[in-house]
């Protein structure tokens, strides 16, 4: 297994000077197959927003996984 940093922005709204924004940084430990189900899942659906592509109904194993802890992984 190899273990996977991942950066992501999150909006947290609108102020009257505008939107605001947070940074969030995870790691997680993936094995070889749940790279490979990401990459096909990815690929297929061309987005890498966790919703569409659906991993808490397709694979919630996977989706647990990136959601351990509140992880900032999942948005």
């Amino acid at each position: 297994m190899a273990k996977y940093r991942i950066e992501c922005e999150q909006c947290l709204g609108i102020s009257h000077s505008g939107a605001v924004y947070t940074d969030g940084e995870g790691t997680v430990e993936l094995t070889d197959e749940e790279v490979a189900t990401l990459i096909q899942l990815i690929r297929q659906k061309k987005t890498t927003s966790v919703s569409k592509l659906n991993l808490k109904t397709s694979h919630p194993e996977l989706y647990a996984k990136l959601n351990q802890n509140n992880n900032p992984l999942i948005i």
